[in-house]
């Protein structure tokens, strides 16, 4: 992605489309916590941090934030971003069942996100659903003014308000113009996960799937507001495959092409290893087992 986009910038749209259950919030999340971990290693006993990471806001209208100290086995973000920094298998740290080792990760990976808190953020809010454009720019001109914000995630903008009205195909049009103004006036790359259409056809093979612009749910406005935009592409018994096939539908200065990275779903992770030159077929089939397993 750095290699294909530079990185991105301030005032940019990007927006990562995938159907239900393909990924696209734990996409957002990889790229709110590399951004920013900058070069840093939490792992690593480093005598000073990094300081190449990023100040980045994250709103969460999806899922809470915390289980605010409550005992609960429940998925909540901040589990989340710990199994990913730590990469610690988050169906054991939700049950409480991390074993020796695992234990020792976790608690770098504390220590890491406290320490390095004081030079970077990674700020969650935590909103529900059906808020506006114009409770995202109040928390924005907030925290703008005790810290310089590098980028924004909105996870995601299929939930804000108005967005789940679909007689108006115009809705999540409309916000997302909103999005990319707010990202335009503070000079701020934005980030937001949609979803896509469904095929129709029960029995239609989503192997055979194309993906264009035109998957985005409902409306047009989206892809003329995105910079970027990404599509997490959906095959047949999907959880057997071991990479992530994406496919870059909009690029602001260059082609649409391809990308696959490798999941590591267990550990909220995703990886982008391969090269662009790559292949364009899955690599590896490996049977992951059963849901409860992952």
């Amino acid at each position: 992605m750095d290699v294909l986009t530079n990185g991105f910038f301030g005032g940019e749209l990007i927006v990562i489309g995938g159907f239900a259950g393909t990924g696209k919030s734990l996409v957002s999340m990889n790229f709110a916590v590399n951004a920013w971990l900058g070069s840093n290693d939490p792992m690593a006993e480093a005598a000073e941090l990094a300081k190449d990471g990023k100040n980045v806001i994250y709103f969460s209208l999806e899922m809470p934030r915390s289980n605010r100290g409550e005992i609960s086995s429940a998925s909540n973000l901040n589990k989340r971003i710990v199994s990913c920094v730590g990469k610690i298998p988050l169906t054991d740290l939700r049950r409480g069942s991390l074993d020796f080792e695992k234990k020792e990760r976790f608690k770098k990976a504390c220590k890491f996100i406290k320490k390095y808190d004081a030079e970077k953020h990674l700020y969650v809010i935590d909103m529900p659903r059906g808020a506006t454009l114009n409770d995202i720019e109040v928390k924005i001109l907030e925290l703008k003014e005790q810290f310089q914000i590098d980028m924004v995630v909105v996870d995601y903008m299929g939930l804000m308000d108005g967005a789940d009205d679909e007689a108006d195909w115009e809705a999540q049009g409309k916000i997302a113009a909103g999005l990319h103004e707010l990202a335009r006036a503070y000079r701020i790359p934005f980030v937001t996960p949609i979803q896509l259409n469904r095929p129709s056809g029960a029995t239609q093979s989503m192997n055979k799937q194309h993906y264009n612009n035109t998957r985005i749910a409902r409306s047009a406005m989206i892809d003329q507001n995105a910079n970027i935009i990404l599509m997490i592409k959906l095959r047949d018994d999907e959880k057997k495959y071991d990479n992530m096939l994406i496919e870059i539908t909009k690029m602001r200065d260059g082609a649409p092409g391809e990308l696959i990275w490798v999941k590591d779903f267990a550990n909220m992770r995703v990886y982008d290893m391969l090269t662009v030159e790559g292949p364009k077929e899955p690599t590896n089939f490996v049977d992951l087992g059963s849901d409860e397993d992952e």
